[in-house]
């Protein structure tokens, strides 16, 4: 059966999310989560959003953007009754000609936040690995990782450490409507992917955010269920007020939270201090990406 390749519009999202379910990868990603990394994504443009169809059935999409003058594939599912049959290629292809029509030189496979789905390629996924080299596209083999948090065994007790920072006046508390700004702005020293991300925190119920305030001056926060329901990270600390712990109890306070919402286990999504993590809350690596490019100046790879 002939596919056709049409946009991704907000109508066909729960037939998108339906295929994405059918790959059976991650079962915490909800309707509101999937349209926000999708049709909702104000960074991503339409022509980059793309679905394919077989008949009367969605086969396959891909989610594509633009960052620092690349395309970014975010991400692309082949329904598994349908794979092996040129849809995937279909896709990948078509994203590439829309960047190549907007004057973009190269392509990425992989996270840049903000709303990304993972971090880049799951090492597991063979098949992925495979189909990439497949159609030109080459990694430097350097991993991101994301850690895993046993939160039913692991010490989220903060009161101690709350009470030796009241006595040092620093405040720590949820973040409220009238922080955000100043909170963004802080996550935007680190990056203006921060800075949105503490943004989709705010709308979060209840906000998914915690924050540490010297006096009324905000210096430093921690996000989680931005990236996915269960998900730790952004966080970020003023060098100011660095090694002194605030990190490690804004980083419990949220895992304490997703524990009081009936969690059982936490990720750190793209895990940058590795051995930190691993110290202050036992977390383990388990899951490895990949980033996959391309110059797609060279038709290195194109197949049909």
């Amino acid at each position: 059966m002939k596919h056709e390749i049409c946009l991704l519009s907000e109508g066909l999202a729960p037939q998108a999310l339906a295929v994405f379910a059918a790959l059976d990868y991650d079962s915490t990603l909800d309707a509101d989560a999937f349209a926000r990394l999708t049709t909702g994504d104000t960074t991503s443009l339409q022509s980059l959003r793309l679905a394919a169809i077989s008949g009367t059935a969605m086969t396959g999409f891909a989610v594509g953007c633009v960052r620092d003058d690349a395309l970014v594939v975010k991400f692309l599912a082949v329904d598994p009754h349908w794979q092996r049959r040129g849809i995937g290629s279909a896709l990948l292809h078509r994203l590439e000609d829309e960047a190549r029509s907007m004057g973009l030189s190269r392509a990425t496979v992989g996270g840049v936040g903000p709303n990304y789905f993972y971090p880049g390629v799951d090492l597991r996924l063979t098949p992925a690995l495979s189909f990439l080299w497949r159609h030109g596209y080459e990694t430097d083999r350097v991993a991101r990782v994301d850690m895993h948090v046993d939160l039913a065994t692991t010490d989220l007790a903060t009161t101690e450490a709350e009470r030796d920072y009241a006595l040092q006046e620093i405040t720590i508390r949820r973040m409220a409507a009238v922080d955000v700004d100043a909170i963004a702005a802080l996550g935007a020293i680190q990056s203006t992917a921060f800075a949105t991300e503490v943004r989709v925190a705010a709308e979060n119920h209840p906000v998914s955010a915690f924050i540490a305030l010297a006096g009324v001056r905000p210096v430093a926060f921690a996000v989680y269920g931005v990236t996915g329901k269960n998900r730790f990270g952004p966080t970020y600390t003023h060098p100011e007020h660095r090694r002194r712990g605030l990190g490690r109890l804004l980083l419990r306070l949220c895992l304490r939270d997703l524990r009081d919402q009936g969690w059982q286990d936490a990720e750190i999504s793209w895990a940058g201090p590795v051995d930190y993590y691993a110290r202050a809350i036992g977390a383990v690596v388990h899951k490895a990406y990949w980033v996959f490019t391309k110059q797609l100046d060279s038709a290195v790879g194109r197949q049909t």
